[in-house]
């Protein structure tokens, strides 16, 4: 199978090499990024579609100079009506010199210098996998690998974060509340999200899926013990219109 795999990426690329597997995706990535000499390099998953990737050329073309970098809009993760559940605007395309991957599990390419944002009507990446179909192996594996950095940095606000979010993939989201809860307690330099993110995501997690019984005693609190939020929190518009209808339909009023 993997023998087939290279034999198949030869018709497309000049050179492969192979990468002794280290339980870490940002080396395999910056390994594989080490190979290219182009000026500029787009990346997507094996179980991703580019809408409009025939527009990326294009849009390069017309980048100024003092970009390094285009983010795209990615639909991560899907309930089971369609209904995004985690949509994400990582950079996608980037200058050769510009990233570089960090983090053993959904890794974040950190770029230097400045980045735009593609339209979504324009180009957009979308995850296809279902995760409720034949995703256990792989989705247990990130878990495993996971748990694995959290072992060597316990108090490692991205690692938490990406536990949540597995877990809130597999519907797992007593888990799912317990890392997000994690992550939003942590204070590490290099935190990745704002406390409004993440009580995003625990408002997603909460309305998809706990039961309204369930909310009645406990949103409310999840919500309120981030920090930095509270009642009089300037919370970013989106953030809070999404807490006040999961909090509304809870019978509470939001903060």
């Amino acid at each position: 199978m993997v023998e087939d795999q290279r034999q198949r990426c030869a018709e497309f690329v000049g050179r492969i090499a192979r990468f002794a597997w280290a339980d870490d995706f940002a080396a395999a990535r910056n390994f594989a990024d080490s190979l290219l000499n182009t000026v500029w390099k787009a990346w997507a998953d094996a179980d991703d579609e580019i809408w409009g990737a025939l527009e990326l050329r294009t849009i390069v073309g017309r980048v100024s100079p003092d970009i390094a970098a285009l983010k795209a809009g990615y639909s991560y993760a899907r309930n089971g009506t369609g209904q995004s559940i985690s949509y994400l605007k990582p950079c996608r395309v980037v200058r050769a010199a510009a990233g570089t991957w960090r983090g053993r599990v959904h890794g974040t390419l950190e770029v230097t210098g400045r980045s735009v944002q593609i339209p979504p009507d324009k180009v957009e990446w979308v995850h296809r996998r279902d995760f409720t179909v034949d995703s256990t192996g792989s989705l247990e594996r990130n878990l495993a690998l996971l748990h694995g950095w959290l072992r060597d940095e316990p108090q490692n606000p991205q690692v938490l974060f990406r536990l949540g979010d597995s877990y809130l993939a597999t519907r797992r989201f007593e888990e799912a509340l317990e890392y997000y809860g994690a992550s939003s307690r942590s204070s590490l330099d290099g935190v990745p999200s704002a406390p409004g993110s993440i009580a995003r995501s625990h408002v997603r997690c909460l309305r998809s899926a706990v039961p309204r019984t369930r909310r009645n005693s406990g949103s409310r609190l999840w919500l309120l013990s981030l920090p930095g939020l509270s009642r009089t929190s300037r919370w970013p518009k989106r953030s809070s219109n999404s807490a006040n209808r999961c909090l509304r339909s809870s019978g509470h009023s939001g903060p």
